[in-house]
């Protein structure tokens, strides 16, 4: 990993009070744990800004080139929460 790639995990999990050995690898996840994920988004955020190229960013932060791809895209704020609904209930009138 590159001292660049070090300081900015070193920031986003201050930014997200949680530790880089939370996130770094990818593999070290734990379900659940939504300050590790928001951290780990942040530094392919930034390393994409910076120009690095998926499979380099994927090489440090040991995950597939795809999974940089779905994790930067545009407009990704992170997981719907689970009790949103894909389709609203229709609407009924009323009970007679």
């Amino acid at each position: 990993m590159t001292p660049r790639v070090e300081r900015y995990a070193a920031e986003a999990a201050a930014k997200f009070s949680t530790a880089p050995e939370r996130f770094l690898p990818a593999y070290a996840l734990e379900r659940g744990d939504a300050a590790a994920r928001a951290a780990r988004r942040e530094v392919m955020c930034r390393l994409r800004a910076d120009g690095f190229t998926l499979k380099q960013i994927g090489g440090w932060l040991r995950v597939d080139h795809t999974t940089v791809i779905y994790w930067t895209s545009p407009g990704r704020k992170g997981r719907a929460p689970r009790t949103a609904k894909a389709f609203p209930a229709p609407e009924r009138g009323p009970t007679i």
